[in-house]
C-alpha cells in the first residue's frame, strides 16, 4: 500500500509540475522555474524509486551487467559529480 501512495504521489507531483500552468510560468519566471526543477530532480525520483518493488530492484540490481556499474555509479562521489555535470548539461 505504501509502495502505490509514493507512486501515486510521485505522478500527481508530476502532473503538477510539467502538465499545468506552473510549466509555461517556469519559462517566464526564474522562482518558478527553480521550484520546478527541485521538485523534478529531487523530489519526484526519490518517490519513484521508493515506489518499487523491492523483489523488482533486487532482480535488476544483481543481473550481471547492472551490478557493477551500479556499484559504481552509486558511490558518492561519482553520483554527486556525474548528477552535477548532467544537471549543468541540461541547462547550457
Amino acid at each position: 500500500v505504501k509502495q502505490a501512495a509514493y507512486f501515486l504521489i510521485a505522478m500527481f507531483l508530476l502532473y503538477a509540475v510539467k502538465g499545468s500552468p506552473l510549466d509555461l510560468l517556469s519559462h517566464i519566471m526564474f522562482s518558478a522555474h527553480m521550484f520546478q526543477m527541485a521538485l523534478l530532480y529531487l523530489v519526484i525520483p526519490p518517490l519513484f524509486i521508493i515506489a518499487i518493488p523491492d523483489w523488482l530492484m533486487r532482480t535488476f540490481i544483481n543481473s550481471r551487467g547492472v551490478k557493477p556499474l551500479f556499484q559504481f555509479f552509486t558511490r558518492p562521489l561519482v553520483a554527486l559529480l556525474l548528477f552535477n555535470v548532467l544537471f549543468s548539461l541540461y541547462h547550457i
